[in-house]
């Protein structure tokens, strides 16, 4: 009677090695799922940082250049920058506005000083009217940022025809 009855107390090297296997696999799955999900929280976080910067650039620089005089407004190029990377001008109230190109900083210089905007900028550019009068003025600003392994995540903001009220 106790040759019939055999009782089973452990695993076979089959199932332990069908363990490891699946094991292994999911550790490899679960390492890359973790990385993909970094990298689309770092995108997600520069992208939002990204619009961010460029809709509070933009909003503050068009919100001064349509308080300024038509006829103080001038662009040229800061030294060592693109062409039309700097506009400057007089508001109504007598305020001087410069802003320029600094390397990658944008800066808004006043009489009371100068300020960084935005660390982040890639190209920036006023465009001169078409016309004889500065009346119309339109800005591109592309701001770019790296996020991982050398790569760069770029954003690229237009307010065209911003009309000079004064």
């Amino acid at each position: 009677m106790n040759g019939l009855i055999k009782k089973k107390g452990g695993v076979t090297l089959t199932e332990l090695m069908i363990v490891v296997s699946i094991l292994g696999a999911v550790f490899m799955l679960g390492s890359q799922m973790l990385i993909q999900l970094n990298r689309f929280v770092i995108m997600s976080q520069t992208r939002i940082e990204l619009q961010r910067d460029a809709r509070t650039t933009l909003s503050l620089i068009t919100r001064n250049l349509r308080q300024a005089t038509a006829d103080s407004i001038k662009i040229d190029r800061a030294s060592g920058q693109s062409p039309y990377s700097r506009i400057s001008f007089t508001a109504i109230d007598g305020k001087q506005f410069i802003f320029y190109l600094s390397g990658k900083n944008l800066i808004m210089q006043t009489p009371s000083g100068s300020k960084t905007l935005t660390a982040d900028v890639r190209y920036l550019a006023f465009g001169p009217p078409k016309t004889e009068t500065l009346t119309i003025i339109s800005i591109s600003l592309t701001l770019e940022k790296e996020i991982f392994e050398g790569r760069t995540k770029a954003l690229h903001m237009a307010a065209e025809k911003v009309m000079i009220m004064n």
